[in-house]
């Protein structure tokens, strides 16, 4: 494999790092939300060992920023001694890291650091392995979102609207309720990824195919809980039901449940692809 295949290849996993990292900070937020003020006493030892978790993933990271980034001239005294290589970007994370939880510490990518400090860093080919990466991760939330609006259209017609008793009506709720966690938490990461998107200086062809996600497009409607009902039978779907996302949606029951009614006509199983965040990885 020739040297730069190899370089590019390396830059690529570490990116990829940084988005997870980011996609943890989200799920923490969220988590750190969720338990509120009071949370139990295992509740507790479970959020600090993740705070642990994604720190020590942070400090990682960061402590390698500079070998792919690089010294911004911008931060050099004004003697010009630059061999001083203080990593002021790195620094900068740190500093961060210090002052601020886990979850809200800004991570040292493209993204971050905005159009002109990359320019300024000569950072235009990870910019544009970020913007690739951005594709897959946004292809890999979205797919998610749609395997959990039709997970929850399926959990309405069966265990909600089914229900016998207050013990079965209580228990539908709580499936709704964790399909709607995992749903909020992949909406959250696809609308950082989008803003990343934009900061990175996508242009406007990859922007209009990866559109602002709005609170409607996450709703199950009555024609998805009822599918027969009158007066649904031409709800308007969101627009990602009519990307062609390339995840493969065989084995899925409630994703098969899904497209054998009309409220998802959309959802027709597609071949596999390695247009995801792994498959970019593979193929950067």
């Amino acid at each position: 494999m020739p040297a730069c295949d190899r370089t590019q290849g390396r830059t690529a996993t570490w990116l990829a790092r940084g988005l997870k990292i980011q996609e943890a900070q989200i799920g923490l937020g969220q988590e750190m939300r969720k338990i509120g003020q009071r949370p139990t006493d295992v509740q507790w030892l479970a959020l600090a060992r993740r705070v642990d978790r994604l720190s020590s993933d942070i400090l990682a990271f960061v402590s390698e920023a500079s070998v792919y980034l690089g010294h911004d001239p911008s931060d050099e005294s004004s003697s010009g001694e630059s061999d001083a290589k203080d990593d002021s970007i790195a620094e900068e994370i740190l500093e961060d890291i210090g002052s601020q939880r886990p979850d809200q510490a800004r991570i040292p990518i493209p993204s971050s650091l905005g159009l002109a400090r990359c320019k300024r860093l000569g950072l235009d080919r990870l910019q544009d392995q970020e913007i690739r990466l951005r594709a897959g991760q946004a292809n890999d939330a979205l797919h998610e979102i749609r395997l959990s609006l039709a997970n929850k259209a399926v959990l309405f017609r069966t265990n909600v609207r089914l229900a016998s008793s207050h013990a079965q009506t209580t228990r539908a709720w709580d499936k709704v309720h964790g399909v709607d966690a995992i749903l909020n938490r992949h909406a959250a990461i696809y609308r950082a990824c989008r803003q990343a998107m934009s900061h990175l200086g996508a242009d406007n062809a990859m922007l209009s195919r990866y559109q602002p996600l709005r609170v409607e497009d996450l709703k199950v409607s009555a024609a998805a809980a009822m599918p027969n009902a009158r007066g649904h039978r031409n709800d308007k779907l969101a627009w990602f039901w009519s990307m062609d996302i390339p995840k493969d949606t065989e084995g899925s029951d409630w994703m098969s449940e899904c497209t054998s009614h009309k409220f998802c006509p959309m959802l027709e199983p597609r071949p596999k692809s390695q247009s995801s965040l792994s498959g970019t990885l593979a193929t950067g």
